[in-house]
């Protein structure tokens, strides 16, 4: 009779985890289920959708203002209408995600809708200079043009999910479960 040859292992698949545990100082361990691309994605749009109004709603506000106090050619308040319009425009593109994460505990308006949260690494809440971090590098995650294809090819690559701005902020966005 032969002898029998030896087992060798078949590779295997990498699998994306879908939770993390994490042990807090009073070694009680949480678990998070990591939040999907696709639940992702839908958020984004919404968030997306909400700015995109919102700067509407100032676009709007500046064209009244500059009817209101007559800078049509050459007026000599258009420069500083011009100049409110496009700073009120860098507040709502960079600071929309920083100010709900803060005021929201990791949560913007489209993300509380679908159940989904900011979380830093270790499962404490996220601080302003990881938010910060996470949404100035968003803009490298959004390329090509405004498609994401950075952030969803790292977030497929990443064991956890996580788009570029998250492993560089340290940072993890998690499905909440209800009781």
């Amino acid at each position: 009779m032969p002898a029998a040859l030896p087992r060798v292992a078949r590779p295997t698949a990498p699998t994306l985890d879908t939770t993390v545990a994490v042990e807090t100082p009073e070694l009680v361990l949480v678990s998070y289920a990591v939040a999907g691309l696709a639940s992702r994605a839908v958020a984004a749009f919404v968030d997306f959708l909400i700015s995109a109004a919102i700067l509407f709603a100032l676009n709007l506000l500046g064209v009244a203002a500059g009817i209101t106090f007559g800078t049509g050619v050459g007026g000599a308040a258009g420069p500083w209408v011009a100049a409110a319009i496009v700073l009120a425009q860098f507040g709502v593109l960079w600071g929309y995600h920083v100010a709900f994460e803060l005021l929201w505990d990791g949560q913007t308006p489209a993300k509380r809708w679908l159940g989904l949260r900011v979380v830093r690494d270790g499962g404490f809440s996220v601080s302003l200079g990881a938010s910060a971090l996470r949404n100035i590098v968003r803009l490298l995650d959004a390329q090509p043009g405004i498609c994401y294809g950075v952030g969803c090819a790292s977030a497929l690559v990443s064991k956890r999910g996580k788009r570029f701005g998250d492993l560089v902020a340290g940072t993890l966005v998690v499905q909440e479960r209800l009781p």
